[in-house]
């Protein structure tokens, strides 16, 4: 009881609540919600599937390509990114042979389904609270190894990713799609038949994503990139902090490089649901929609129902 008491986690927030930041990051994650059957796209006939050759890329060369760029601290096998990069590159023909290795795991995760309970190590996180004053921002620190793979494969679909998220997500890797959402609202704004524009930052958008409605809607909408997020986020990942731990079984999981591919995913059918109202512009979860304010007041109802959903 003694080492808790003196534990961070157990201590109060900055804005003076009597909530602990234990709580905080417990409520930050939600259980998992059932698929609601209106939010779920229908099928796709095996033509618009993928076919595993895309992914012969993903190789031994791409992988060491990889760890020579990645940085950041280690998960919680505590291996970081030094010491990934020292064993990929430091040995000889033995760090050829985990190079091999990591992709030939990468290539399998991403063409086939597999047990995910033996995946649980590979899922798990650190999770870190930063102090947002006021509230608290979770931070999770992945496994090196996950963030590899995960950038390793994001170099092979990023064009499918781009394709199927198009100008409704700007978030998906398109070159300056920051800047891109920015200067439309402007254009927006300044029409003649718009009243006003609505700025949306949703909360807590990326825990709170459906994952089982985004796991079937993926298959639909990016079927190259459903094999590896089905087998990573099919189960609730590990999330340690403070001696104490949290499961992940909603949205997206902290740490993982896939997260926002997932996510743009994810509100793909919400946009949709919103297109014809007004003119609208999503960045993530940053969304603006302009027009007439009736319309405006018509489009934040319908997000506001419709997010339930997905």
């Amino acid at each position: 009881m003694a080492t808790e008491a003196a534990s961070p986690l157990m201590g109060s927030l900055s804005d003076g609540s009597p909530k602990t930041v234990f709580d905080v990051l417990h409520e930050k994650h939600p259980h998992g919600r059932a698929a609601d059957p209106d939010a779920i796209l229908d099928p796709v006939d095996s033509s618009q599937s993928f076919h595993p050759v895309l992914f012969d890329g993903l190789d031994a060369a791409l992988i060491k390509s990889v760890v020579m760029q990645i940085s950041g601290s280690a998960g919680p096998s505590g291996l970081d990114a030094h010491a990934w990069r020292h064993l990929c590159t430091a040995f000889g023909d033995a760090s050829n042979d985990l190079c091999a290795a990591v992709s030939t795991f990468a290539h399998r995760i991403s063409t086939s389904y597999v047990n995910s309970k033996y995946l649980s190590a590979y899922c798990a996180c650190r999770l870190i609270p930063l102090d947002k004053r006021p509230g608290v921002r979770p931070i999770g620190v992945g496994e090196v190894l996950r963030r590899i793979i995960g950038k390793a494969v994001m170099r092979i679909i990023r064009r499918d990713l781009q394709q199927a998220a198009g100008s409704s997500q700007l978030c998906a890797g398109q070159m300056g799609g920051c800047e891109a959402a920015v200067h439309a609202m402007k254009q927006i704004f300044d029409l003649p038949e718009v009243d006003g524009v609505l700025l949306v930052d949703a909360k807590n958008a990326f825990n709170e994503l459906n994952r089982q409605v985004t796991l079937r809607n993926v298959e639909v909408l990016c079927p190259s990139l459903a094999p590896i997020l089905i087998n990573t986020y099919r189960t609730d990942a590990f999330l340690f902090t403070g001696g104490r731990t949290i499961f992940s079984s909603e949205g997206t999981t902290q740490g993982d490089p896939l997260a926002m591919a997932m996510y743009t995913i994810g509100t793909l059918p919400l946009i949709s649901r919103l297109t014809g109202l007004v003119k609208q512009c999503w960045y993530a979860d940053d969304s603006a929609a302009g027009g007439k304010l009736s319309k405006l007041k018509q489009w934040w109802d319908l997000l506001s129902s419709s997010r339930k959903l997905f």
